[in-house]
């Protein structure tokens, strides 16, 4: 399984204060608390570290079929600028995350597949409007889907579960991937883990 989690950074400075009160101890346990304000640039790491833990969430609430806000059972370390895992009830994801000057984006998957057999890509998005926002996140899908498997976009449905989670369609059939869509602020991303390889 795979989930993914986008964070634009300029719109966050703008409308996320990480510094308020209360704010890291609703997040973060208090060892990821002291790597917080132990960092050169401890925005990156809330930032980082938040998106490690959205990333597997998505992850959870798929396998679980329950959603829940409980962010500090999601407990990350950093082994290095970009590698990561999470451990959420003795469950451990691993995560990969780009750090770029205008997002950063993090991309978690479980059991035994292997970060290097994710298909990711992040995008810049126009506008304000998170509906069209969400029909471009879901246009680069399709048109990435297609390209993959030599598919006619026009084919290609995405469709939400109950709980929210996107799957992939073709002709009203389950495709045999497993993706991950985000956006936020002016980007987004798609992750996509191919189930048949």
């Amino acid at each position: 399984m795979i989930g993914n989690d986008i964070v634009d950074i300029n719109f966050t400075r703008k409308q996320s204060n990480w510094r308020r009160d209360g704010f890291l101890d609703k997040i973060f346990i208090a060892e990821e608390q002291e790597q917080i304000l132990k960092s050169k640039c401890s925005f990156t790491t809330v930032w980082q570290l938040w998106s490690m833990k959205e990333s597997v969430y998505k992850i959870y609430v798929r396998k679980y079929k329950e959603r829940f806000f409980a962010p500090k059972k999601l407990v990350c370390t950093v082994t290095d600028s970009s590698k990561g895992s999470v451990i959420i009830n003795d469950e451990k994801y691993l995560t990969k995350t780009i750090i770029d000057k205008n997002y950063i984006y993090t991309t978690a998957i479980s059991g035994v597949s292997n970060l290097s057999r994710v298909d990711t890509f992040c995008f810049p998005l126009k506008g304000n409007d998170i509906s069209i926002q969400r029909a471009t996140v879901y246009s680069q899908l399709k048109n990435r889907i297609a390209e993959k498997y030599n598919l006619n976009p026009e084919i290609i449905q995405i469709e939400k579960t109950a709980l929210g989670i996107p799957e992939v369609k073709v002709n009203n059939q389950t495709l045999g991937v497993n993706i991950s869509l985000t956006h936020h602020g002016n980007y987004g991303a798609v992750s996509i883990l191919n189930l048949n390889s």
